[in-house]
């Protein structure tokens, strides 16, 4: 099983392959973020990641006060689909523009790539794997459940 990548993780990889910037830590001189920064071990977030941060840790109120603030309102902030194309497979396999309009119906309806969520919306058991399996190292999906899927997402505007 592989390491578990949490801060002692990297604080282990610091130690050991970035000795001069753990001395750092130590000193005080760091916090243990900015080490991890500093060693290239890990990325600064980005302003995208820290807004959306932000607004999931925001309460109910603080969300609300933010949109009447800014003139928005939430069916405002949850993008409208983009027409796609007509099909999304060929034959049993996903085509590049399918898997295109799964993950925009995913990101829209905040699923992250949690594909179990759209296996769920279909009837269907969220462990199956099919589908991400198809997603993610392009296998064949079985018939009836690109049907269902196809369905979906033309119901949704995904697909024309």
């Amino acid at each position: 099983m592989p390491d578990k990548r949490d801060n002692s993780y990297y604080e282990g990889q610091l130690r050991t392959k970035h000795p001069a910037i753990y001395q750092g830590v130590l000193d005080g001189k760091h916090t243990l973020a900015e080490a991890f920064r500093l060693a290239g071990l890990k990325k600064p977030r980005t302003r995208l990641q820290e807004m959306m941060n932000a607004w999931n840790k925001a309460t109910p109120t603080e969300q609300a006060e933010f949109l009447r603030r800014t003139g928005l309102s939430h069916g405002a902030l949850v993008a409208s689909p983009v027409p796609g194309p007509t099909t999304i497979h060929h034959g049993t396999y996903l085509t590049a523009d399918g898997r295109d309009a799964i993950k925009r119906f995913m990101g829209d309806r905040g699923f992250g790539n949690r594909v179990g969520e759209i296996m769920k919306l279909l009837g269907r058991k969220p462990q199956d794997t099919s589908l991400a399996m198809a997603m993610n190292r392009d296998t064949n999906v079985k018939p009836d459940l690109l049907a269902d899927l196809e369905a979906l997402l033309r119901a949704s505007g995904y697909i024309t």
